[in-house]
């Protein structure tokens, strides 16, 4: 006997003709299927078959403060709770080992400015090597206000910031420990206008990230993250950071440059 909704857990307070319209219909419900009845309170289904019944609060044999047993209430409950989605788990980039990119052939090129926020390094080496592999003109500010400088003046195709030159380029009373997230060049490209934001791939480099983890990228408002350690893949890395940024975003930047023009 159905007491409350399963979904809200609301006493069910049917009239009498209701009952009895619900009687009449689960009398006649042929076997095997349910009869769905919508809560008045949250407008949730709820499903009845022919074992099914509900209290009559008009009925004087029973008492109108009748509650439904622990079992039902149990019941009831952990048919409303909705459990969190577990995020998904970074990629599997083993793929990397074999030097070669699925689609290989498609992946874009630039023919655009790129800007490195790196040490001088072998690691900014590899990285601006692969950026001129696909015809990116690489630009190397020696500083986060020279890098915010020249963006007010040059529309980059690429950015690229490490956690290294954000603890180089932090302050005294910040220290050398600066994190990413927390840099002042890494600030100033969240608040970038969305109408410039978009077509800009903002790549950021560190020991803690999952290299190609979109779920990562986008807690950073990023469009790609690299592990460090990556670093000598970095070519291909690019390539498919990029064919998955024609993917996503291509059409809809080829309709805003048909409307408007030429945005680069």
């Amino acid at each position: 006997m159905l007491l409350s909704c399963p979904h809200c857990l609301n006493k069910l307070q049917p009239t009498a003709a209701q009952q009895e319209k619900i009687k009449q219909a689960l009398r006649e419900l042929p076997t095997g299927k349910v009869l769905k009845i919508s809560c008045p309170t949250c407008k949730e289904s709820i499903h009845l078959n022919q074992a099914d019944n509900l209290i009559s609060i008009t009925d004087s044999t029973r008492e109108e403060t009748a509650t439904p047993s622990a079992a039902a209430v149990a019941q009831s409950v952990a048919a409303a709770v909705k459990v969190a989605p577990m995020a998904p788990e970074p990629p599997n980039i083993t793929w990397l080992q074999s030097g070669k990119m699925v689609d290989e052939d498609q992946a874009l090129k630039g023919d655009r400015l790129a800007m490195v926020l790196m040490t001088a390094d072998e690691k900014r080496t590899l990285v601006t090597k692969a950026l001129e592999d696909l015809d990116y003109q690489v630009e190397f500010p020696v500083s986060v206000e020279d890098a915010k400088k020249r963006m007010r003046f040059v529309n980059f195709a690429a950015v690229v910031f490490s956690s290294a030159f954000a603890s180089a380029s932090a302050s005294v009373n910040a220290g050398a420990s600066a994190k990413l997230e927390v840099s002042d060049f890494h600030l100033h490209m969240t608040k970038l206008p969305m109408a410039g934001r978009r077509l800009m791939l903002y790549i950021l480099i560190s020991p803690d990230f999952n290299t190609l983890y979109d779920l990562e990228a986008l807690a950073y408002s990023a469009n790609l993250v690299v592990n460090e350690k990556d670093l000598a893949q970095m070519s291909l890395i690019l390539k498919k950071a990029l064919q998955d940024y024609h993917d996503l975003f291509g059409s809809y930047l080829e309709a805003l440059r048909a409307h408007h023009g030429n945005l680069g």
